[in-house]
């Protein structure tokens, strides 16, 4: 059975920079939100999980690390979530490696997507994750 244009799903009409651009949208939108609220002053909500268990997760210190590194203090957002801050730049080649193919342009290299990449990022995350929590000093740089 043939689907009419009419019938067709939304993904398949949207131009192919759609994806990008709706990436980016609300990348700024969160930029934009971390520039301007302070969560020093508690402007913004706190984690869920640690206001659960007491134990900071990958993410802890994120709102903190953006606010910190677009008010032009790069050390200080290494200080609140340096996981976030090695993975910033990746994330950023990354999606512009995907816009470029999307429109046309030059061929960038790419983050393989091997089963091996997912497995090493999720192994890092984990061990970050479990570190930033064991009762370690020398571990406490890692805690937001």
């Amino acid at each position: 059975m043939a689907t009419t244009t009419a019938e067709a799903p939304l993904v398949a009409r949207l131009p192919p920079w759609a994806g990008p651009a709706a990436v980016a949208a609300g990348a700024l939108g969160m930029c934009a939100t971390a520039a301007v609220l302070n969560p020093y002053r508690g402007q913004t909500p706190p984690c869920p999980f640690h206001e659960l268990t007491g134990l900071w997760c990958p993410v802890c210190g994120s709102s903190r690390a953006l606010h910190s590194l677009f008010h032009g203090d790069p050390g200080a957002a290494f200080g609140r979530n340096p996981l976030l801050m090695v993975l910033l730049p990746l994330l950023v080649w990354a999606w512009f490696a995907w816009t470029l193919d999307t429109l046309g342009g030059p061929r960038l290299w790419r983050i393989p997507t091997r089963r091996w990449v997912l497995i090493a990022f999720v192994v890092t995350t984990a061990a970050f994750w479990v570190a930033r929590n064991l009762p370690v000093h020398a571990l406490r740089v890692l805690g937001p």
